[in-house]
Protein backbone atom coordinates (compact mmCIF):
# COMPACT_ATOMS: atom_id res chain seq x y z
CA UNK A 1 0.00 0.00 0.00
CA UNK A 2 1.22 3.42 -1.20
CA UNK A 3 4.77 4.33 -2.45
CA UNK A 4 7.66 2.78 -1.48
CA UNK A 5 10.73 4.50 -1.09
CA UNK A 6 13.96 2.88 -2.07
CA UNK A 7 17.11 4.86 -1.29
CA UNK A 8 20.26 4.50 -3.30
CA UNK A 9 23.03 3.49 -1.66
CA UNK A 10 26.49 5.10 -2.09
CA UNK A 11 30.12 3.54 -2.54
CA UNK A 12 32.23 3.61 0.33
CA UNK A 13 35.25 3.79 -1.82
CA UNK A 14 34.48 7.50 -3.22
CA UNK A 15 33.88 10.51 -1.12
CA UNK A 16 30.10 11.40 -1.08
CA UNK A 17 30.28 14.84 1.16
CA UNK A 18 32.99 17.67 1.92
CA UNK A 19 32.73 19.33 5.13
CA UNK A 20 36.17 20.58 5.07
CA UNK A 21 35.48 22.65 1.95
CA UNK A 22 33.03 25.72 3.52
CA UNK A 23 35.23 28.53 3.12
CA UNK A 24 37.75 27.93 0.16
CA UNK A 25 38.20 29.17 -3.21
CA UNK A 26 35.24 27.44 -5.96
CA UNK A 27 38.03 26.39 -8.34
CA UNK A 28 39.84 24.72 -5.45
CA UNK A 29 37.02 22.83 -4.37
CA UNK A 30 35.96 21.46 -7.33
CA UNK A 31 39.28 20.23 -8.19
CA UNK A 32 39.36 18.91 -4.72
CA UNK A 33 35.31 17.08 -4.96
CA UNK A 34 36.68 15.56 -8.83
CA UNK A 35 39.46 14.30 -7.40
CA UNK A 36 37.69 12.41 -4.59
CA UNK A 37 34.79 10.94 -6.63
CA UNK A 38 35.92 11.17 -10.36
CA UNK A 39 32.05 9.73 -11.21
CA UNK A 40 30.52 13.17 -10.40
CA UNK A 41 30.63 16.49 -11.96
CA UNK A 42 30.12 19.82 -10.27
CA UNK A 43 27.73 22.51 -10.09
CA UNK A 44 28.44 26.14 -8.81
CA UNK A 45 25.72 28.06 -7.17
CA UNK A 46 25.79 31.51 -6.49
CA UNK A 47 24.81 33.42 -3.77
CA UNK A 48 21.09 35.37 -4.47
CA UNK A 49 21.03 32.85 -7.92
CA UNK A 50 18.21 30.68 -9.01
CA UNK A 51 18.74 27.46 -9.64
CA UNK A 52 16.68 24.08 -10.21
CA UNK A 53 16.02 21.67 -7.46
CA UNK A 54 17.58 19.23 -10.07
CA UNK A 55 19.12 16.76 -7.80
CA UNK A 56 20.77 14.20 -9.53
CA UNK A 57 22.55 11.15 -8.27
CA UNK A 58 25.81 12.29 -9.77
CA UNK A 59 25.91 15.69 -9.27
CA UNK A 60 27.55 18.26 -6.59
CA UNK A 61 25.82 21.36 -5.85
CA UNK A 62 28.27 23.58 -4.39
CA UNK A 63 26.74 26.88 -2.75
CA UNK A 64 28.92 30.39 -3.09
CA UNK A 65 29.09 33.27 -1.35
CA UNK A 66 29.77 36.87 -3.12
CA UNK A 67 33.14 36.20 -2.84
CA UNK A 68 33.25 32.99 -5.17
CA UNK A 69 34.41 30.68 -1.69
CA UNK A 70 32.71 27.96 -0.86
CA UNK A 71 29.17 29.01 1.97
CA UNK A 72 28.21 25.60 2.35
CA UNK A 73 29.12 22.04 3.08
CA UNK A 74 29.15 20.03 -0.87
CA UNK A 75 27.51 17.06 -1.00
CA UNK A 76 26.58 14.31 -2.92
CA UNK A 77 22.24 14.43 -2.45
CA UNK A 78 20.91 10.76 -1.89
CA UNK A 79 18.28 10.39 -4.39
CA UNK A 80 14.70 8.71 -3.39
CA UNK A 81 13.19 6.92 -5.64
CA UNK A 82 9.04 6.15 -5.60
CA UNK A 83 7.87 2.42 -6.56
CA UNK A 84 5.06 3.72 -9.12
CA UNK A 85 3.63 -0.03 -9.44
CA UNK A 86 2.00 0.59 -6.19
CA UNK A 87 0.23 3.69 -7.98
CA UNK A 88 -1.58 1.56 -10.47
CA UNK A 89 -2.77 -1.40 -7.33
CA UNK A 90 -6.49 -0.20 -8.01
CA UNK A 91 -6.39 -0.52 -11.74
CA UNK A 92 -8.49 -3.23 -13.55
CA UNK A 93 -6.28 -5.51 -15.53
Amino acid sequence: MGAKLLVAVQEDRYKYTWPDLVGKDSLEAKATIEHDNPLVSVVFVKRNQGWLMDYCCNRVYVFLDENSKVSSKPFLPMIIFYDVRSLFDNLPP
